[in-house]
């Protein structure tokens, strides 16, 4: 099975393609480092996904099933499931390896693309496997982008220090590309005293992996034999010479009230930010962030509230079955419409049609809860 499953989080797709005791699980996810404009970045990961979905399609195998996913921040996700066997352990293995060459060619000096991996033996961990990933995903800052990673490695190379690094560096660049010239003089302060502070700096390979990040994202060329004072000089210039050139999208808010109207007339559809993203010429990451940022909830919170609200509304008001009300309100999978809705309200759907069309009075578990 091959599909982008929109609105679902990993744990929710992995329901979808297989959660037997049989299946074993490895999930892989391709993190954008980029200096292009929105468009741009849009358009390289747009060709990257075709490409690697072209491959994987190549070794179909019905005891090995393949989902991709768009997180709640925007990165692509690629999700397999496959039989607990050594031969479908190879073909996952060899289309991972295939899809290295694919992320090397769709990369050039201002858009890196970086896979890290996770196994999941079971299920039950893959939730604990995805807050590992997200936390020490940050880490390629220092050991290298644009290449394949076990998450494995990287935390092995992980440490206190190396991680309050990466999230200095990290927010560095942010503050660049939002044009925030005095955040970034902060960070820029802050990263001069983890340098002098600490050893880190010291070792050549990551010095080579935060100047290839740095110049990858914000264009500023570092030269590894230079200390960490030649360093900082070159952040500060480049800090008062470029930022005011980095690109911003221009009216942020008229780009959510978009948004907000595309969810409004395509919520019973099969939609997700990357469609969403796509025709307003953002990219995901972006979109995400901004939406987050201006409404206060992820993407998919605020979709999934709006339509068990309509579900509410269609429950109420017309004599359709809750099966009809969960496929009209965009969800295939009436199990997990259910959860959703019973999670939401305190009632399953069924329940609570009934009380509507008795006309009882709703006891106050029913009330709308937080997604």
């Amino acid at each position: 099975m091959i599909s982008i499953i929109h609105g679902l989080g990993p744990t929710s797709i992995l329901e979808e393609i297989g959660d037997s005791a049989d299946w074993s699980y490895k999930i892989t996810v391709f993190y954008v480092d980029s200096a292009l404009a929105e468009a741009e970045q849009v358009d390289r990961l747009r060709t990257f996904y075709q490409q690697i979905k072209s491959r994987i399609h190549q070794t179909m195998d019905m005891n090995v099933r393949y989902a991709f996913v768009f997180l709640p921040n925007g990165d692509l996700a690629l999700i397999n499931s496959y039989r607990k066997a050594t031969k479908y352990i190879k073909i996952v293995e060899l289309m991972i390896e295939e899809i290295e060459p694919i992320l090397v060619a769709t990369a050039n000096s201002k858009f890196c693309l970086t896979m890290i991996s996770v196994e999941c033996p079971s299920y039950t961990v893959v939730k604990e496997q995805m807050s590992k990933l997200q936390a020490f995903s940050l880490i390629r800052i220092l050991f290298g982008i644009n290449k394949k990673w076990n998450l494995s490695d990287l935390i092995k190379n992980s440490s206190d220090d190396a991680i309050k690094l990466c999230h200095t560096i990290l927010k560095l660049v942010k503050c660049y590309h939002e044009r925030s010239h005095a955040n970034y003089m902060n960070k820029v302060n802050e990263l001069k005293t983890i340098f002098d502070a600490e050893v880190l700096f010291n070792e050549e390979s990551i010095r080579k992996g935060i100047s290839q990040f740095l110049f990858s994202t914000i264009q500023c060329q570092m030269n590894i034999s230079d200390d960490s004072s030649e360093w900082i000089h070159k952040l500060k210039i480049h800090g008062r010479q470029l930022l005011n050139e980095i690109r911003k999208v221009e009216r942020p808010q008229n780009v959510i009230e978009q948004t907000l109207l595309i969810i409004e007339k395509n919520f019973m559809h099969d939609i997700s930010i990357l469609q969403i993203a796509d025709e307003l010429e953002l990219t995901p990451n972006y979109l995400s962030t901004l939406f987050h940022k201006k409404m206060g909830d992820t993407f998919i919170k605020y979709l999934t509230r709006l339509r068990l609200i309509k579900a509410q509304e269609l429950l109420r008001d017309t004599h359709s079955q809750v099966q009809t009300v969960a496929e009209m309100v965009g969800y295939t999978n009436t199990r997990h419409f259910t959860r959703l809705f019973t999670e939401f309200t305190g009632c399953y759907p069924s329940v609570y049609k009934k009380s509507v069309c008795k006309k009882e009075e709703l006891p106050s578990s029913f009330m709308e809860k937080e997604i």
